[in-house]
């Protein structure tokens, strides 16, 4: 019995379907991680540049998967991907707001 991660085996649809969750959970990671390493190492100018790049690459993953789900949305399983990558875009563009408006480190 061999397991396959790509056609239409139940792994596979689970990693589809969870692939947004999982772009937005690193980017999570990645923003939150990156400014508090920036700021225990007292660059504070890095804190927005670490945010601006997580937020772009995460962006252009969702958005692949929201392209890639919407091509067959006549299924459930893709519809779904399509509709929670979404709402994690939006997550992810929520998360990165505050690097905006809030200097990074307390402004230190």
């Amino acid at each position: 019995m061999t397991t396959r991660l790509a056609g239409n085996g139940f792994a596979a649809a689970a990693l589809r379907m969870g692939a947004a969750a999982v772009v937005w959970g690193l980017h999570f990671g990645a923003v939150y991680g990156g400014t508090a390493l920036a700021c225990a190492r007292g660059v504070p100018q890095a804190a927005p540049v670490v945010v601006a790049i997580a937020t772009v690459c995460a962006m252009v993953a969702l958005l692949w998967v929201v392209q890639a789900g919407w091509r067959e949305r006549a299924a459930f399983e893709p519809l779904f991907s399509a509709s929670l990558a979404g709402f994690a875009l939006l997550a992810v563009l929520w998360e990165a707001a505050p690097a905006l408006w809030v200097p990074a480190c307390g402004g230190r």
